[in-house]
């Protein structure tokens, strides 16, 4: 039986994924760069769910940032992040299981690109980040055959998560005519628990 971690491996970490390519050359360094300029300079934990191949993270790291850890559930993508961001800390986690430590530092800030719209309990994931904890995030505007909803406009992501979040900053990144990135800097309501 193919689980969903067994099609992402392939998805993204075989070769000829565009999620292979080499930072400079991927077509989601625009997204990477708006996420990355709505983090507050500082050396707190950057907690990267569903890391991937290690891209953003890598971006992270050779812009200063020097507390950044990443997780995702498929195993060869977390050994390429691993090889390809040493400076990081890698591991092979489900989201829909992911519980946040009790040792969880009061300025981590979580990021989440490209992966809510592939989760049928995307609500659960967003709910177990700690209140008063920000949250950076990005959503398409358009299908792609693992998507299970869009974003058409911001509207449509405040609708789905502002009984769970404060916005209070969004991106828009142009990928082509017709596909867009919606980039957000959020923190976890307090008053929802």
């Amino acid at each position: 039986m193919v689980t969903a971690a067994d099609w992402y491996d392939v998805a993204l970490a075989s070769d000829g994924s565009k999620a292979m390519l080499l930072l400079e050359e991927s077509p989601w360094l625009p997204m990477y760069r708006a996420a990355m300029s709505l983090i507050p300079a500082t050396d707190q934990p950057i907690v990267d769910l569903g890391c991937g191949t290690g891209r953003f993270a890598r971006l992270l790291v050779d812009e200063g940032f020097s507390n950044v850890s990443g997780m995702d559930f498929s195993r060869k993508a977390v050994a390429e992040a691993s090889r390809y961001v040493p400076e990081a800390i890698f591991g092979v986690q489900d989201l829909r299981e992911f519980v946040v430590n009790d040792e969880i530092e009061g300025g981590t800030v979580f990021t989440c690109l490209e992966v809510l719209e592939h989760l049928e309990d995307d609500l659960d994931l967003v709910s177990r980040i700690p209140a008063g904890l920000r949250l950076v995030f990005s959503v398409p505007n358009y299908w792609s055959e693992s998507h299970l909803r869009r974003f058409i406009g911001p509207r449509d992501v405040f609708d789905r998560y502002s009984s769970l979040l404060e916005f209070d900053a969004w991106q828009m990144i142009t990928m082509t005519t017709s596909h867009a990135i919606h980039v957000f800097r959020t923190r976890r309501r307090a008053d929802c628990l």
